[in-house]
């Protein structure tokens, strides 16, 4: 269920960059620029959660959610950027090219902030006597 809620989170925050990006003139989603600005909201996301989720739980069981969430996200991501692009004959394509990466720019960060949530919150636990 938190590998469910965590993606659909992200996901929303996706689609809505994605749906402002279509309506800005020019296009700037075929861009470089347009595809940096489309990913910086989720791994800003990413990176916040995986830093709460890594100051409440074991960092084995951060890394076994986080890379669940990457994994789905970028299947559903890609999914919908094929859709919206209207080429549904390269969907199998865009899966084997963007899921790899777009899985990896979510899942490192969130594990990196989860790890230093985890030292962290360890550390409280520690001064505080819990």
């Amino acid at each position: 269920m938190k590998v469910l809620l965590r993606t659909l989170v992200l996901f929303g925050l996706y689609a809505i960059v994605l749906a402002v990006l279509l309506v800005v003139p020019g296009n700037g989603n075929t861009s470089n620029v347009g595809g940096l600005l489309l990913l910086t909201p989720v791994i800003f996301g990413a990176l916040v959660w995986g830093y709460i989720d890594g100051t409440s739980t074991t960092l084995d069981r951060h890394i076994f959610r986080w890379i669940g969430v990457g994994i789905l996200l970028a299947v559903m991501a890609t999914f919908l950027a094929t859709i919206v692009s209207g080429h549904l004959g390269s969907l199998w394509r865009d899966m084997v090219a963007v899921v790899p990466l777009f899985a990896s720019l979510v899942t490192f960060p969130a594990i990196v902030a989860g790890g230093v949530g985890t030292l962290i919150g360890r550390r409280r636990i520690r001064d505080t006597g819990r």
